[in-house]
């Protein structure tokens, strides 16, 4: 039979004579309280609401312990007196200790330790989370010694073992997010910021209303390359690359909410104005234009203005090609937009100059009085077919010339004839010849 410690409700206790050295579990005679630290007050709870950032603080339970829940109490040490101390869930240290446990409802079985057991001093505070809103908090004070039982009277032997006692506080008032004051949110100016081009320097300054101290930074989306945003909103730099870019400005300052403005940065391209390398009429002509600097590929192409020559077409690639069919100088505009909506215009200048249109001989074979003559005028270097005009001189008598190059007929004098033809071809080329025919004295005829 073990001796107990008979306890009065708080006050007095009354001891029964018992043996030196025996041991018995703790046992509870306060329970704990909790009270929210405010300043050098403790507010209890409930009445008082718990909140987010507050600092909540449990009473140590009072426990009567025999021996005290002292370590170093002698009895505490197992090593001291004749015993046997079994193994047992709830070994040394001895000592009081408290933990703190989240409750959903006023059931056990609801809760959840948050802070273990801890025999610190320090650890009958607990600070209140975001985590806790909406559950109650408690403290469990806990309480370790020996227990044991009687000394055995031949040799004065105990058996004994490490007993725990608890005790819960009462729960809080359900835990409440703190009251948070409603704050302006920083308006991010201005509605919209002026386009760059590429390789020409660029700034902007943004704005900030409301709180003070404004830093801006970039949250989502991306600058165009080359181009920087400062903390105190300046964009600058100097673009590399063509397009359109999205982004979003968050700015925040303090006494204010973050605020965001989207905001879209348009960096155009520098199309150089060009001369194209010279066509000519028939001949099949092809040249590409060249993207302006900084543009990303591919690059799509629009005919905007002006004209070019008949006989060409402009591709969306940026080639101009064909065969062209008039002479003359073409101005036309022309714009360039990359993949990333970057673009550019400018002029472009073609010529566009006739051939030069030759003969093989300007002298024609030779004809003879009296004999029929044919002889087809065949020029080079344009575009059949060629038309033919008498501008000048003298045909011999019997021999025409006609508008497609033909001097037929019969010639009816001899001698030496030269005229000046005018020759045109299918687009309008055009030279003068002089021609030049002798004519032979007919033949004789044999006397028989």
């Amino acid at each position: 039979m073990k001796i107990r410690l008979c306890l009065f409700a708080a006050v007095l206790c009354s001891f029964v004579l018992a043996s030196a050295g025996a041991a018995q579990p703790p046992q509870v005679a306060g329970d704990p309280s909790i009270g929210i630290v405010s300043g050098f007050n403790m507010l209890p709870s409930p009445p008082n609401v718990p909140k987010v950032g507050d600092i909540i603080e449990s009473t140590w339970a009072t426990f009567v312990c025999d021996p005290g829940c002292d370590p170093t109490q002698p009895d505490a040490d197992p090593k001291v007196g004749n015993r046997t101390v079994n193994p047992s869930a709830y070994g040394p240290p001895v000592g009081i200790s408290i933990a703190w446990e989240r409750c959903s409802s006023t059931a056990t079985s609801s809760c959840r330790v948050v802070l273990g057991r801890s025999f610190d001093r320090s650890a009958s505070r607990y600070t209140v989370t975001d985590a806790d809103v909406g559950f109650m908090i408690r403290s469990a004070i806990y309480a370790t010694n020996l227990d044991c039982g009687y000394p055995r009277s031949y040799d004065n032997h105990q058996e004994c073992r490490y007993e725990m006692r608890g005790v819960y506080s009462k729960l809080t008032a359900r835990v409440v997010a703190p009251t948070v004051p409603v704050l302006p949110t920083v308006a991010v100016g201005p509605a919209a910021i002026p386009d760059g081009t590429v390789g020409q320097p660029y700034s902007a300054t943004l704005t900030a209303t409301s709180g003070t101290g404004p830093s801006f930074d970039v949250s989502a989306g991306t600058l165009p390359a080359g181009i920087t945003l400062s903390a105190a909103g300046v964009l600058s730099g100097t673009p590399t690359a063509g397009g359109n870019y999205a982004f979003t400005v968050r700015a925040t300052a303090t006494g204010a909410q973050a605020g965001t403005r989207n905001f879209t940065l348009r960096i155009g391209l520098v199309l150089q104005a060009a001369t194209l390398p010279a066509g000519t009429t028939g001949a099949a002509y092809t040249t590409q234009l060249t993207p302006p600097a900084g543009a990303t590929a591919p690059v799509t192409w629009k005919f905007v203005s002006g004209k070019i020559a008949a006989g060409l077409s402009f591709d969306p690639n940026g080639t101009v090609s064909g065969r062209p069919t008039e002479a003359g100088v073409f101005i036309f505009g022309a714009e360039a937009t990359d993949a990333k909506g970057g673009r550019g215009a400018a002029n472009f200048t073609l010529t566009v100059n006739f051939p030069t249109l030759t003969l093989a001989a300007s002298r024609l074979p030779d004809a003879r009085q009296g004999v029929r003559y044919r002889f087809q005028v065949a020029p080079e270097g344009g575009t059949l077919p060629y038309a033919f005009a008498f501008v000048s001189g003298k045909l011999p008598k019997g021999v025409n010339f006609g508008p497609k190059g033909l001097v037929w007929g019969k010639p009816l004098v001899s001698g030496v004839f030269k005229w000046q033809a005018m020759v045109k071809d299918a687009f309008g080329a055009q030279q003068q010849f002089q021609l030049e025919l002798r004519i032979k004295l007919p033949l004789k005829k044999k006397r028989r």
